[in-house]
C-alpha cells in the first residue's frame, strides 16, 4: 500500500526544478536511490529528483561533507543530519535534517560539490497537500509525533485490538443461529445496499492489491462453489 499511496501523493509538485529555476543541469536520480534502504529519507521526499553540480568557473571540487553540513545548518536544517555523498563526477552532497518527532521539519538541502553553494532544497513546505497529510499520518502511526500523547494512543490501540480478539468470537456466539456448520450471522450492512461501503472496498482493493485479490477469490468461491453445493450452503448458512 505504501508504494501505491506514495506514487499518488508525490506524483505532482515534487520536481526540484519546478521550485528552483536557477538549477543548471538535469536531475540524475531520486533521493531514495542516493540512500537505498535508509530510514533517514523522509517518505514524501523519497521520489524527489537529485540535482547535479555545476563545475562552470571552478577548477575542481572544493566542498566536502563538512561543507555540506555547515551550509545545510545555515539553511536551518535540524541536527543530526544524514549526508548522501555525490554520485559521479558532477553529483551533489544531499543533507537531510533530522525530523523524527516533527514531520513538518523535514527538509533536504543539496550542496554543489564545486562551489559549495545550495543547488536546491526540498521539504515539508513544498509537499503537495496529500503528501503533507500522509507524512503527518506516518508520524502519528509510528508514535513519533505528539510525545506521550502518541504513546498512550498507541497503547490504547493495542488494548482495542486485544479486546476485538475476545469480543469478536463472543459477538458471533450471541448472534449465531442454532443450526449446523459455522452458521455465519447475516450482515447488518450488506454491500449490495451500501454504495459507500462498496466504494471503500474498491478503493482499498486498489491500494492493497493482495487484499483486493483476496476479496475477488472469496467472491468467486462463494458464487461458483459454495452456493452450488448444498452441503457447503448449509455449512456456511448462505441459503
Amino acid at each position: 500500500m505504501g508504494a501505491q499511496v506514495q506514487e499518488i501523493a508525490t506524483d505532482q509538485g515534487t520536481s526540484l526544478w519546478s521550485l528552483d529555476h536557477g538549477a543548471e543541469s538535469d536531475p540524475a536520480s531520486t533521493l531514495d536511490e542516493s540512500l537505498p534502504h535508509s530510514h533517514a529519507v523522509p517518505w514524501a521526499s523519497g521520489k524527489t529528483e537529485v540535482p547535479r553540480s555545476d563545475d562552470t568557473g571552478h577548477g575542481g571540487a572544493v566542498a566536502n561533507v563538512d561543507t555540506a553540513i555547515e551550509v545545510a545548518a545555515d539553511e536551518g536544517l535540524r541536527h543530526p543530519m544524514t549526508v548522501a555523498l555525490p554520485d559521479g563526477d558532477d553529483g551533489v552532497y544531499s543533507a537531510i535534517g533530522y525530523a523524527f518527532d516533527a514531520p513538518s521539519d523535514e527538509r533536504t538541502v543539496h550542496v554543489d560539490r564545486f562551489g559549495g553553494e545550495v543547488v536546491s532544497t526540498y521539504g515539508y513546505d513544498d509537499y503537495p497537500p496529500l503528501a503533507k497529510a500522509v507524512a503527518q499520518g506516518i508520524g502519528l502511526h509510528e508514535g513519533r509525533s505528539l510525545g506521550l500523547v502518541s504513546f498512550w494512543l498507541a497503547a490504547l490501540m493495542c488494548v482495542v485490538v486485544i479486546a476485538s480478539c475476545v469480543t469478536g468470537p463472543l459477538m458471533w456466539w450471541r448472534r449465531r443461529r442454532r443450526g449446523s456448520g459455522i452458521d455465519a450471522p447475516r450482515g447488518r450492512m450488506p454491500v449490495s445496499g451500501s454504495p459507500w461501503l462498496l466504494g471503500g472496498l474498491v478503493v482499498l482493493g486498489v491500494l492493497l492489491p493482495f487484499f483486493g485479490l483476496t476479496l475477488l477469490v472469496v467472491l468467486a468461491l462463494d458464487q461458483l462453489v459454495v452456493r452450488r453445493a448444498p452441503a457447503l450452503t448449509r455449512w456456511f448458512s448462505t441459503q
